[in-house]
């Protein structure tokens, strides 16, 4: 039972954070007049050195495993640039030139797109 308290505490932080992150966007955007080419990158930047030295402290041993091979290596890089980075400039531009209520809207639409696109591409129905 205590580790699924600790399992929703978790949860709701998360989405917390999550929540309030697209309107603290907002703010920096109409109030401070910030540029999301500036706040996706400083952003991106500071959490991945904050969680890099998290592991480093518990999880030193394991850390810079996935790094030995080099075809994870690149589909880390891959993921990491493509993935990560141009869904939070995407997210972030989209909050700059609209709000945060239509940047959240259109981020959980987009496995909708994904499914269209991948269903238009391949020439079929969606399966289940």
């Amino acid at each position: 039972m205590k580790r699924n308290l600790k399992g929703i505490i978790y949860t709701l932080l998360g989405a917390s954070c999550w929540g309030l992150s697209g309107s603290m966007g907002q703010y920096l955007f109409t109030v401070q007049q910030m540029d999301s080419r500036w706040l996706v990158p400083i952003r991106l930047g500071l959490s991945g050195i904050l969680i890099l030295l998290y592991c480093l402290i518990r999880h030193k041993d394991t850390v810079f495993k996935p790094w030995k091979s080099v075809e994870m290596a690149k589909w880390m890089i891959i993921y990491g640039v493509a993935g990560v980075s141009i869904c939070q400039f995407l997210y972030f531009l989209t909050i700059e030139l609209s709000n945060a209520a239509m940047g959240t809207i259109l981020q959980d639409l987009s496995p909708i797109f994904i499914l269209i696109f991948t269903c238009m591409t391949s020439k079929r129905l969606p399966r289940s």
